[in-house]
């Protein structure tokens, strides 16, 4: 099921991957991300259905800067995390949803280094 925000940008619901990871895509049951991902991103907030829209949103939007400033205040390990966080999420929405994308990988990802 999508939702659309307010730039009719498809928004995924917690459901969408049905018991798949929401940064792997491996079995993850009825929680949002698997156990090796749990421990990979260790995370100090709960991470809510409203927390994997508002990302959603701004990885479709192409607001990497803002999403992993928010991202680096949730994880443990900061920016470091916070960007492997945001390019795993990436990479299941192309994945998933490729026609929800206005660019290109290549377009999306022009001049940003990390």
């Amino acid at each position: 099921r999508l939702g659309r925000c307010r730039k009719n940008l498809p928004l995924a619901d917690a459901s969408l991957l049905n018991g798949q990871c929401h940064l792997c895509g491996s079995p993850s049951g009825e929680q949002a991300i698997c156990s090796h991902c749990a421990d990979e991103y260790a995370h100090s907030k709960p991470l809510s259905p409203e927390f994997w829209n508002d990302l959603d949103r701004d990885i479709l939007a192409n607001r990497k800067l803002l999403a992993m400033k928010r991202l680096a205040g949730i994880l443990d390990d900061g920016l470091r995390s916070a960007i492997r966080f945001y390019a795993a999420r990436y990479d299941i929405l192309r994945e998933t949803s490729p026609d929800s994308f206005m660019q290109s990988h290549d377009e999306y990802w022009a001049g940003f280094s990390s």
